[in-house]
Formats: C-alpha cells, sequence, structure tokens
C-alpha cells in the first residue's frame, strides 16, 4: 500500500459538557448521548490524492479520551492510519457551545479504489464509511443540490429527511452540495448543526460533500460580509458580521474544514477565515466560492431613516444611485482565484461554480402575494458591476452555476452585453420553505416560444441585469391550506453532468417523490450543451483547429492586442473553430502550445489549423510554418504544424501567469555587501570596480533585478525569518542575533559599556523552534522534494531537532549550527589518512574534499596548476549542488534547493588561481568563487546529468534567486554609498543584492524597487508551489508578503506594506537596542529608527539620501509621528504567536515598553 503521510490537526481542552439548557428549554438534539454514539458524522473530499475527513462529535465528558482515530479496513482488518485532538474551540455564544470536530489530513491517498473508513473514539465508539473512488471513469457525474434546511414546524422543517436520503441513494449522487442555511438558529449553530449532521450523515458518509455557509448558519438574516468587518446596524445592512468573530470561525470550521486548502487562505478581517477553493471529482472541477463574504454592505449606498436599506423603496427609484465601481461582490481575491481556475483545465472535462446564490434578482414576490420588492440588495444582481465581473469570469470557462438561497427554484441564461450571452443558473428549491419567494414580472418576457407563459423569456431583473427565465418553482399562492411541502414549493435539485456528450441536465424535485417513478417540477428536466454557458454570439472566427495525437485537448484563445485571454475550453472530440467577438490577431493554445498571429476572419471563412501533437504530454512547441501570402484564389488556408521536443528561439509561450509548481533555488552568500558585485542593474550604479562576477552580470542581464531588497542585520536572524517567514517577534523564530543579546564587546556596544548601559539585552534562542512549520515543510506537503547545502546556523544548538532534516529537508549537506567555515581548503585527516574539512558541516563535505584531479579540473574548466592540491571549500559546496540536482531531476518532483555557501564570511581565503587573478586580493577572491557557484548551478540545471547533453535540461522550470543574508562586513572596504555595515540599522548592514532568473519567464534585464524583506521568500514559494497547502494562521502566520507576481510584471505596483525591525539588545561597536520601520510616503522612502538608551530618533529619506547623512526627524514631525505609531502598532499587535522581546530595564529587571508614538 502507498505510504500515506498525514498531518493531524485539532486543538483545545475540555472541561465537560455543553452548557445546560433552561428548564422547559427544548433541545434539537439530545447532547448526552451513549458513549458509542459520540460520533454524529463525518464529511470528506478527496482532492489532487489529499483526503480531508472532518469528523462531528457529541460533547465528551470531562476525563474521556481526547483522541480521534481514522481507520481504514483491509485485508486484515481495520488500521489505524491518523490520529488527532478533538477540537474543542469555543463558540463564544451564550450557550458556551464548543465545536468537538476532528480533522484529518491524509495526504498520498489511492483514489482509484473504494476504501471502507471508520472513525473511532475510545474502545466502542465508531463511525463508518467509504471513501469512495474517484469516478473518473464514470460517463455521468450526479450531484445532489440542496439549500435552505428550515427546523420550524410552521414551513415542515420538522418533517423527516429520510426521503432526501432515500433519493440520493436512488441517483447514487457522487456529490452531495449543501449550498447555505444549513442552520436556521442564530444562536445555537453546534446543537441545530448536530441534527443536520445526523439527518445527513447516511449519505455524507459515502461520498464527498460540500457544505457552504450562508446567513442564517452564522447568525444572521443577510449578510454582506465586506471582508470581515463588524457589523453595528440591525440586519447587519452595514457590512460584516454580527455575532462574534469566534462564532463565524467555528461556523465555517464545522461546515467546511473537509474542502480542499483554500486557494488563498490569509484570513480577513477579525481573523475570519476563507474557505474559496476549488475541487476536482470526477473529472469535474468545481470552483467552490464564497459570495457574500467580501460583499458591501447595502449602508454603503442607501442610509434610509427608516425603511430597509436592503429593499429598493419604489419602482421610480433612481438604481443609478446604487451604483459604483468600488462596491464589491466576489471581491478581486476571488475573481483572482477565478482567473487562475478558468484556465487550469487539468484533469477536468467541465467547470462548475458552486456558491450560496445566483447572480440576479431572482424573484419579484416576498413572504407572500403582494409583497411585490422593486430591489433586493441582498440578492446578487447588486451591485450590478460587480455581478457583471463574477458573471464574466465564469463564462470564460464555459462554467455553469450550481447554487440556492433564493428559496425559489430556477433556471435563468445571464446575459452581459446582450441576453443569452453568458452562464446557465441553476438554483434548487429549499429542503423546508422558511420564507417564500415567486417570480411574477409586471412585463412579459420577450422571445418566448409561441404559447409560453409571459414569465418566460428575456427579462431584465429589478436592477436591470438581462436574464432569461426557463423554468421556475413558484409557491403556492395560498400554501397554507395544503402540504407544507408541496405548495411551499420545497424540494432538491439533481444535476448530471455527461462527459461524452458534454450535455448538462438540470432536475428539480418535489419533496417526498421516487425520483424512479416520479415527475419532477413542471418545466424540468432542462438540457443544455456545455458551451451553451458562453453564448456569446461571434464577430468572426479563427480557423478551424484539427487535432491529431491527443484527446479532448484543451484550446485557449488570448487577444494579442491585449494580453488577455478570451477564454479557455477543453474540447469535445478533435476538432473545434474558436469564435471571437472583435477583430484582430489571436493565439491560440492546443494543450498549452500557442500557436500566434492568428487573424480573426469572416464567420463563413474556411481556413483551418492541423494540429498534429506527438503523444499526450508534451510542454513544447516548434515555430508555426509561415503564413502563405494573400491570394485571392486561395479559398482554404491551411497550417501544418508539427509539435516536437526542440523548442524554437523564435517562439516562446506567451505568458499570462506564472507557471505551477517550478523549481526553486536560493542561493544565499553569506556577509556579501550590496554593492560588493559587478552588477549595475541591481547596486543602483554603485557597484565595486575590484570585484568581477561575471555571471551575476548574466543573470542580471536575463533577469529581474531588485534594488531595495532588505535583510536582517546579520546572518542568523536573517536565515530565521527566511526558514520561518516571520520576524524575531514570533515564538517560533525568537533569533535576534547571533549568540546573545549582551555582545558589550571590549569597546562596549555602539561605544556604551556594559556598566554604563541602561539595559540589558534579554534572553533568546538561536534556533527555528522545534514547533515551527518551515518552509522546506510546507513545501514538501505541496509536494516538493527538499534540500539543504552549507550553512544553516539557526538549528542544532540545543539539540538534534531543530537540525535541517529534522525541520523539513529531505537532503541535508553541511547544515548545522555553525556560523563559519573554520577552513577554506581540505586536508588529511592523521588518523585515518582520508581528505577532511575539518570542523566543518558535521563532516558531511569530507565526501567532497579530495585535491583536485586532471579530470575534475578539465570538466570545469580550472587551471591545471589546481591539480593534486587541497579541495576549495566554495567547490566542494558546487559539487554537492550539482549531485542533488541530478537526484532530484531522476525523481521527478519540483524541488527546492537552499544553496548557502560560506563564502565571504571570514576565515577569507581565496582558490590560489582566483586570488592572483584579483590582483592578490583574497576578498575579490573570495567573492569570485561564488560567481564560479552560480555559474555551475547554471549548467547544473542544464544538464542535470552531467552527460554533456541538454535534452534533461530543467532550466525552463527553475527559478533562482540570488541574495545575501545581511549586509557587508567592511572586511572588503567600506559599503559606501550605504552607511553602516553587518549588524547595524542602517542600509549597509540591512540592503542586500536580489536578482531573480527564470527563463522564459522573468523579464530580461529589468529592475524593480519594490520592497523586498527575508520574510517575504517563504509566502513567495507557496505561492509559486500553487497554494495547495498553507500553515494555519493560528499556528503559525507569516509576516511577509510574496512578490512572485512581480517575477512576471516587475511593472506592477511597488508599494509593500512597511518593513520593521526589532533589536532588543548589544552586539559590540555595531548595535544598540533599537526598533525601526521603513515605508513609503508621497513616492518616497522614508526609515525611522528609535533607539533605547538615548532615547532619541533618527529620520532619513531614503530616495534622497541612500547615505543616511541626513537626520530629518526634527524637520518632519508629521511625518515622524505617523511612522513612530507604526512601529508601536506592530509592536503592540494581538496573536498567540506575537512576543516581541524587548531590552530589560537595569533597575527592575522589566522589559521596556515599545517606543512611544510621538
Amino acid at each position: 500500500m502507498k505510504r500515506l503521510i498525514v498531518m493531524m490537526l485539532g486543538l483545545g481542552i475540555a472541561v465537560g459538557l455543553q452548557a445546560v439548557p433552561k428548564k422547559n428549554e427544548k433541545r434539537a438534539v439530545e447532547l448526552d448521548v451513549p458513549r458509542d454514539q459520540v460520533i454524529a458524522a463525518a464529511l470528506y473530499t478527496v482532492h489532487n490524492n489529499t483526503l480531508k475527513l472532518n469528523a462531528q462529535l457529541f460533547p465528551l465528558k470531562s476525563g474521556e479520551d481526547r483522541d480521534v482515530r481514522l481507520e481504514i479496513k483491509g485485508s486484515k482488518g481495520w488500521k489505524e492510519i491518523a490520529r488527532v485532538k478533538i477540537c474543542e474551540n469555543e463558540y463564544g455564544n451564550k450557550s458556551g457551545d464548543q465545536s468537538w470536530t476532528a480533522l484529518f489530513r491524509v495526504e498520498n491517498w489511492d483514489d482509484t479504489k473504494n476504501v471502507p473508513y471508520r472513525v473511532a473514539h475510545g474502545e466502542n465508539a465508531f463511525f463508518e464509511g467509504t471513501v469512495r473512488k474517484n469516478p473518473v471513469d464514470k460517463e455521468e457525474i450526479v450531484v445532489a443540490g440542496f439549500t435552505g434546511n428550515s427546523v420550524m414546524a410552521g414551513h415542515g422543517g420538522d418533517i423527516s429527511r429520510q426521503d432526501l436520503v432515500d433519493n440520493v441513494k436512488r441517483v447514487d449522487a457522487d456529490l452531495l452540495f449543501f449550498s447555505g442555511d444549513q442552520v436556521y438558529n442564530h444562536t445555537k449553530h453546534y446543537e441545530y448543526w448536530l441534527k443536520f449532521c445526523l439527518d445527513f450523515a447516511d449519505i455524507m458518509k459515502d461520498r464527498p460533500t460540500v457544505s457552504i455557509p450562508d446567513d442564517h448558519d452564522v447568525g444572521q438574516p443577510n449578510l454582506w460580509g465586506q471582508s470581515g468587518k463588524k457589523s453595528t446596524k440591525g440586519g447587519a445592512t452595514d457590512g460584516g458580521y454580527a455575532m462574534p468573530a469566534q462564532y463565524v470561525i467555528e461556523v465555517e470550521r464545522a461546515q467546511t474544514a473537509n474542502l480542499p486548502d483554500p486557494y488563498d487562505p490569509a484570513p480577513i478581517g477579525q481573523g475570519i477565515g476563507v474557505y474559496y477553493t476549488d475541487l476536482n471529482w470526477g473529472r469535474i472541477s468545481f470552483g467552490i466560492l464564497e459570495d457574500r463574504k467580501f460583499k458591501t454592505g447595502p449602508r454603503a449606498v442607501r442610509d434610509p431613516q427608516k425603511g430597509r436599506a436592503d429593499h429598493v423603496p419604489s419602482a421610480d427609484f433612481d438604481l443609478a444611485l446604487l451604483e459604483r465601481e468600488d462596491l464589491k461582490m466576489l471581491g478581486d481575491r476571488q475573481l483572482e482565484f477565478l482567473d487562475a481556475w478558468g484556465q487550469d483545465w487539468e484533469g477536468a472535462d467541465f467547470k462548475v461554480a458552486l456558491s450560496q446564490t445566483i447572480f440576479c434578482g431572482g424573484a419579484h414576490i416576498h413572504g407572500k402575494v403582494g409583497g411585490r420588492v422593486f430591489g433586493d440588495l441582498d440578492s446578487n444582481g447588486w451591485p450590478r458591476a460587480a455581478r457583471d465581473k463574477a458573471v464574466k469570469a465564469l463564462r470564460k470557462a464555459y462554467a455553469f452555476h450550481y447554487a440556492g438561497d433564493q428559496h425559489l427554484a430556477t433556471v435563468f441564461h445571464h446575459g452581459v452585453e446582450e441576453h443569452g450571452d453568458s452562464i446557465y443558473s441553476f438554483c434548487v428549491p429549499s429542503i423546508a420553505n422558511l420564507y417564500m419567494r415567486w417570480w411574477k414580472p409586471e412585463k412579459a418576457g420577450a422571445n418566448r416560444l409561441p404559447g409560453q407563459n409571459p414569465m418566460f423569456g428575456d427579462h431584465f431583473d429589478t436592477f436591470g441585469n438581462k436574464v432569461t427565465m426557463l423554468a421556475v418553482a413558484n409557491p403556492a399562492e395560498h400554501p397554507n391550506g395544503g402540504d407544507k411541502l408541496t405548495t411551499r414549493a420545497a424540494g432538491f435539485g439533481i444535476v448530471r453532468f455527461n462527459k461524452k456528450t458534454r450535455k448538462i441536465t438540470m432536475e428539480c424535485w418535489p419533496r417526498n417523490v421516487d425520483v424512479t417513478k416520479d415527475k419532477p417540477y413542471p418545466g424540468w428536466p432542462i438540457t443544455i450543451d456545455q458551451t451553451d454557458n458562453y453564448g456569446r454570439k461571434a464577430v468572426a472566427h479563427l480557423p478551424t483547429i484539427k487535432v491529431k495525437g491527443s484527446k479532448n485537448p484543451v484550446v485557449k484563445v488570448i487577444d494579442e492586442a491585449t494580453g488577455e485571454w478570451i477564454y479557455a475550453l477543453r474540447i469535445n472530440g478533435d476538432s473545434f473553430q474558436p469564435k471571437v467577438f472583435k477583430k484582430g490577431t489571436y493565439t491560440v493554445e492546443v494543450d498549452g502550445k500557442p500557436f500566434q498571429g492568428l487573424e480573426a476572419k469572416m464567420l463563413n471563412d474556411p481556413a483551418v489549423l492541423e494540429v498534429e501533437l506527438e503523444g499526450l504530454s508534451l510542454k513544447t512547441a516548434s515555430k508555426p510554418a509561415s503564413k502563405p501570402a494573400p491570394d485571392k484564389k486561395v479559398e482554404s488556408e491551411t497550417r501544418k504544424v508539427k509539435l516536437v521536443r526542440a523548442v524554437s528561439e523564435n517562439v516562446q509561450p506567451l505568458r499570462e501567469r506564472l507557471p505551477s509548481r517550478p523549481n526553486i533555488i536560493t542561493v544565499m552568500v553569506d556577509d556579501l555587501g550590496w554593492n560588493q558585485i559587478s552588477v549595475p542593474q541591481s547596486t543602483m550604479g554603485t557597484q565595486r570596480a575590484e570585484y568581477s562576477t561575471p555571471t551575476l552580470e548574466m543573470l542580471a542581464n536575463k533577469g529581474l533585478s531588485f534594488t531595495h531588497a532588505y535583510a536582517q542585520p546579520n546572518c542568523a536572524p536573517t536565515r530565521a525569518a527566511m526558514l520561518s517567514g516571520q520576524y524575531p517577534a514570533r515564538i517560533h523564530n525568537d533569533v535576534y542575533v547571533v549568540g546573545n543579546l549582551n555582545r558589550f564587546g571590549k569597546g562596549g556596544a555602539s561605544g556604551i559599556s556594559k556598566s554604563q548601559a541602561r539595559f540589558l539585552g534579554p534572553a533568546q534562542t538561536e534556533d527555528v523552534a522545534e514547533e515551527a512549520i518551515t518552509v522546506a515543510e510546507a513545501l514538501k506537503k505541496n509536494g516538493y522534494s527538499t534540500a539543504h547545502i552549507g550553512k544553516y546556523h539557526v538549528g542544532g544548538h540545543e539539540g538534534d531537532a531543530t537540525l535541517p532534516h529534522n525541520a523539513g529537508f529531505d537532503i541535508n549537506v553541511g547544515g548545522c549550527s555553525q556560523g563559519h567555515q573554520t577552513v577554506c581548503f581540505s586536508s588529511k585527516d592523521k588518523n585515518t589518512g582520508g581528505w577532511v574539512f575539518k570542523k566543518l558541516g558535521l563532516g558531511h563535505f569530507d565526501k567532497y574534499a579530495a585535491p583536485y584531479t586532471k579530470k575534475y579540473v578539465v570538466r570545469h574548466n580550472f587551471p591545471a596548476s589546481l591539480v593534486g592540491t587541497p579541495k576549495h571549500v566554495s567547490d566542494a559546496v558546487g559539487d554537492a549542488m550539482e549531485e542533488t540536482i541530478s537526484v532530484f531531476t531522476s525523481i521527478g518532483k519540483p524541488f527546492y534547493l537552499q544553496l548557502h555557501p560560506y563564502a565571504v564570511h571570514g576565515p577569507v581565503k581565496a582558490r590560489p588561481d582566483l586570488k592572483a587573478a584579483a590582483g592578490g586580493d583574497n576578498f575579490a577572491g573570495f567573492i569570485a568563487s561564488v560567481d564560479l557557484i552560480v555559474e555551475r548551478l547554471l549548467k547544473a540545471v542544464q544538464d542535470p546529468n552531467g552527460d554533456g547533453s541538454t535534452s534533461d535540461s530543467i532550466a525552463a522550470n527553475t527559478l533562482i534567486l540570488f541574495t545575501s543574508d545581511n549586509g557587508g562586513t567592511h572586511d572588503g572596504g567600506d559599503n559606501l554609498p550605504l552607511r553602516g555595515k553587518k549588524g547595524m540599522l542602517n542600509e549597509g548592514g540591512v540592503r542586500v543584492p536580489l536578482i531573480a532568473y527564470w527563463p522564459g519567464v522573468v523579464p530580461a534585464n529589468t529592475i524593480t524597487d519594490r520592497m523586498v524583506h527575508s520574510v517575504d521568500y517563504y509566502p513567495t514559494y507557496l505561492e509559486l508551489a500553487g497554494n495547495q497547502w498553507t500553515p494555519p494562521q493560528s499556528e503559525h502566520p507569516l509576516d511577509g508578503e510574496s512578490f512572485a507576481g512581480f517575477l512576471l510584471k516587475p511593472d506592477t505596483d511597488r508599494k509593500r506594506e512597511p518593513i520593521f525591525y526589532l533589536f532588543p539588545g548589544y552586539m559590540d561597536s555595531r548595535a544598540q537596542p533599537s526598533a525601526a520601520v521603513i515605508d513609503e510616503f508621497g513616492g518616497e522612502r522614508f526609515k525611522l529608527i528609535y533607539y533605547y538608551e538615548s532615547d532619541s530618533w533618527e529620520l532619513y529619506n531614503l530616495t534622497e539620501d541612500i547615505g543616511e547623512t541626513t537626520n530629518e526627524f526634527a524637520s518632519r514631525p508629521e511625518l515622524a509621528s505617523t511612522l513612530s505609531k507604526k512601529i508601536n502598532t506592530w509592536l503592540r499587535q494581538d496573536h498567540p504567536t506575537w512576543k516581541p522581546k524587548f531590552p530589560l530595564e537595569k533597575a527592575s529587571g522589566s522589559p521596556a515598553a515599545p517606543p512611544p508614538v510621538l
């Protein structure tokens, strides 16, 4: 069986059962159950071979086991594969409810077979189900949809759900979709969620379930989340959440924790999480959206003194007053997700959006007959411009929309520019209908079928959105006299996706029927074609594509004038004629292979583009054959293109977004100053003439140079920041300096002796904590192989638990607590006679310590004079690098390599030939050895196995970043024009070179002045890896910002949030207790530094005064005040992992306060 990699999640400590109900208060379910029945349900999904299963438990009693086990059944019986602690977080409501969930995550899951499982607690409690095989080979995928689960007797909510369970089993649905309002009680989600789980456990246990909360689930009648703000108005019409944030968080934990990891997990306001993501099941790519979370509240445009802010008051109301371009619906983050999701057709035949509600005002009458509403701002017909953005994003992927919420079953064909030019939506009926609505337009619909009811056909909804009504299940006008379920139009939906025909069939079923015998609601079933979801009429066509060698390839059309992708689709068959909506030239990608310069032709032009694919997984293309000269006699134009493995230099794929999951190599040099490389782009023309780094010059000429890259003031803190993605004020970092924070030295710290000092430095650690989630561990969870070579310095001081091989690195060569090399050349061991590097990297480099041979120097084009001489440490680092890349390339997975040479930290001894070439300058020769390592690295990615052929090259999918861990030490001269050196908060101590090289992706010879800090690498790497797994915000928040987008488009917005520094101790002549911030105002960058000893400030304009020669503190008091507040706010932020350390008052031993606000 495959090895299973398991991540265990779950927090909390229990004190007993939930709060006791008040006298005569009726429970939704009894909480004190027999102890063999404490597991109520399990919800799961499987995506990209990762199983996420969330078990819901009844409350446990004090003293009961807090572990829950996941077991699978094999030929030898039950086998435990995972064990987690139960999450007992409190909801924060008056009832004292707790979560009682257990989330399992099992990677490398084999989804090719049905796997019986059980969730187990203690000795007697078991909940069994089946993780079903991924139905990739099944011709028709069936998705059952539900919404509106009222439990109130007046709505039929007290009627058993068994009919729904039975019908799901009858159709054997492949996936369940609960679109919201699973819970209607606004203060006791846990109790009523348990009831929901019990009602549907029998079908959820055996098939994937998507459950997404809506307004009632989070305790309010309507929801405009407005990015997580706190709502203070009745009805939450001011936007935001009315219940405590913790309540919302626990609701989402219960209902969505089983979903695949979110696309971008960054929380919104109040620390509330997000869950929008994609799920690929049965070759259906589901985009799971949160269409309430970012939406603007109606009081942003309408704040009446009386009446409802969310209802348009009259038919003659000016709807233009409700529209502004800044109003949000899905929000920028989800639109970015849809842009990426729409282009990614790997393993998918259909695109389906799942969300709470449909993108229009889908009803006219609310509550009762006669209750006409002239516009409901709770509907997703508003804001109109934001609605159009959502619909356009979906139609580019030919996506079908499946939703609920409206209490009214409908099928609409949506339009943007014209009626019917966009997606279809199916809104399912409520399980039990709390609040009735009717579709009753006052005007007859246009373009109806002969004799069809006037309510059908083309309409404008109450906000002016173009919609075509195809089917509706209106409630009875006087429902109270009949059956509560049928007259209130309750029911459920079924959608069938036929992968062979690419047809989509919608069925809308009443309650208490047998779907194998009875009929659906009138008007259903409705069948459409997949391509109907982009019904926009063509203005012109591109040549018909005829493909050989690939079954159902993906076709993407790109407008060369704008660079925008117009649409993407996995076609059905081997022939497809792309339509376009304006004349011009286009690129068409067929399975990722681009064909450029295709001209839009008139609709009857018979041009053909014949594409022959060699195999199904080729990744490169040759140049398309040239187009024949225009000839009026030519009736048919045929282009025959053969795709082969060799890439023509003249044909480059268009890059609209970063390619996913590249190999990532970070070369971080030790103690290299900002201007100690001969690269004018990254040094802003201040490079020192005595240093020659021709390889780095080439890297910059073909890559992107960052002129404002920052590190921590010395080596270990920078390495800790890169490894953890955190500032040292986090409990899992806590590395402020090498050694300790009381390094006064002989001359004192910054001229202050220990006896003169007002403070003492606090205790700190020297290792990134064992509990930290390192960047290597995070990338491994994203499917990467990982390696570290060279200086590590932030592990091993307090034991092996923090060494690289225990911190996520598959390969470790040299990584230990050691801060620098003790020798630069190998030597013979007196005892063994073997060649070694004395006291270097735990002996790992001894493998590469043998003297230079003739074969070695010829291979690397080194001078013959080296033959027989001891090996230099930089060349040993290069040897380890070449071997590691060869190993990783043979494995075939993407990899992350930390390549951290010991150069140019002292002792400084260069290889003799490099020293001689630098005019006898050891330091310049040592820098040259760094340049040689980079040269060898470039050759290694071009020819990983070293056989002289580039057929195995990985260069096109490898990002190389070159940087340093801090400013120069002055060993090789000053850092001018920068002030200061390693260990100082001045620019000479913290500004470092940074060059990004990725041929074909990163634009050549480009420069950006966007700020980057050491904490930014971690989130950047995760974004490049696809963010398939990110550290939980509660356990390991990241302080950095991804700069992945700048690698592709360095001319985009350069603004970064402020960079902060805190140094709470003393470091010889260079540093005393201080704090600093670098931020931008009015297009200029400023740095404010606070010194504790003198209680003084320095303010520098880094744009005009890069050398920090003029202190502008006295002349710019307002700016100084603003920046001081930022430092103070940063240091006082509230998070369990944020524990900044401050200098200790000598007299009292108490920590000093953060720098004051001026």
